[in-house]
């Protein structure tokens, strides 16, 4: 008989679906067919099937077996990224399963969006969460520890059909902080139009992120880490930003509240973009000729960003890349914001 646990099993790839999680247990994409007795694995494999094809759930009840699978599906495009699946006797209890969700990230408008929580207890609204954000918005409210920069290499490269699985910790609005399990798979540009990319996955509340159960790499700072802290001064941030889209990926530390750096487009709003449309062409310059240069160039330049009152404020800007692996650099901003509460910005990057 297969697990009496609930099983979430990864279909980003449906020919060869994965479990990445038993119960609030993670699992390192362990195929299916490893888990289930060889009597279950026909059904469960069927059942998986035919919810990836219908995105309706299925439960069936024969023989004294039960077998259930519930799909966790993106909102806008109907896919399903992942599914639950149990496989027991008739009248067992059914047993706890944790929430989990879908969610897409557009690499080239830089937007996050979570779909609808698979939950039976909680949801969205109850937990104060916008399922809408910025990458850089959602990253600043995930901590990956050590694996921060791997993950940000990832964003940039963009390796079409790569997969990714890492734990951190989500900070949430309301009530304690919580371990997630992300997978995710990177597919390329739908059109001519687009450079990076989508980037699909599902994710997995495996618990309250105290104490020990807190994930190896968001137990303790890196020496880099802790110098890099306390050489910084209270008034400056630092972000890091895609070279190729411009996109702004992720702060190092504090973010700055007085540029609208979170605003996203709403259901019939145009707003401003952050980066003055007329400086775009120089800020793409710019990250041309950082990609080009030599290691330790730095570039010097003036751009106007958008703060929270809805105004283009100058900001003096000097870039230079950064290594996040081997083969993957960005660009490093540090911001020294003088005068914020009127927002007079004077950025510096190194």
């Amino acid at each position: 008989m297969g697990s009496p646990k609930w099983l979430l099993i990864s279909t980003l790839n449906p020919e060869t679906p994965t479990v990445v999680a038993v119960g609030d247990a993670a699992k390192r994409c362990v195929p299916l067919s490893s888990i289930l007795r060889p009597a279950d694995r026909c059904l469960a494999a069927a059942a998986v099937r035919t919810v990836c094809r219908t995105g309706v759930a299925v439960a069936s009840d024969s023989g004294g077996k039960v077998v259930a699978v519930d799909p966790i599906s993106d909102d806008d495009s109907g896919l399903v990224h992942a599914v639950w699946l149990r496989i027991g006797y008739t009248g067992s209890a059914v047993p706890f399963r944790p929430s989990a969700w879908a969610f897409v990230w557009d690499l080239d408008s830089a937007v996050a969006k979570r779909s609808a929580m698979v939950s039976s207890f909680e949801s969205w609204a109850s937990l104060g969460v916008d399922r809408s954000r910025s990458v850089a918005d959602g990253l600043s409210r995930l901590d990956l520890g050590s694996n921060t920069a791997s993950v940000l290499a990832r964003l940039v490269s963009g390796a079409a059909k790569s997969v990714l699985q890492v734990q951190g910790v989500e900070r949430r609005p309301r009530g304690e902080n919580r371990i997630i399990q992300v997978v995710a798979q990177f597919y390329p540009p739908a059109n001519s139009s687009g450079i990076k990319g989508l980037v699909r996955g599902v994710s997995v509340d495996l618990g309250s992120a105290q104490g020990d159960r807190l994930p190896g790499q968001c137990r303790q700072r890196s020496l880099d880490e802790l110098v890099a802290r306390a050489m910084s001064k209270p008034n400056e941030y630092r972000a890091v930003v895609d070279p190729n889209t411009l996109a702004l990926l992720s702060w190092y530390g504090d973010a700055p509240e007085s540029l609208a750096w979170r605003r996203l487009r709403k259901d019939g709003e145009r707003p401003k973009p952050v980066l003055h449309p007329d400086d775009v062409p120089l800020a793409r310059s710019i990250a041309q000729t950082l990609r080009q240069s030599v290691e330790g160039h730095q570039e010097a330049v003036t751009l106007r960003f958008l703060n929270r009152n809805s105004a283009y404020v100058p900001v003096a800007v000097a870039a230079r890349m950064i290594a996040l692996d081997l083969d993957v650099q960005a660009i490093l901003c540090v911001l020294t914001l003088q005068h914020e509460s009127n927002a007079e910005i004077v950025a510096r990057c190194v």
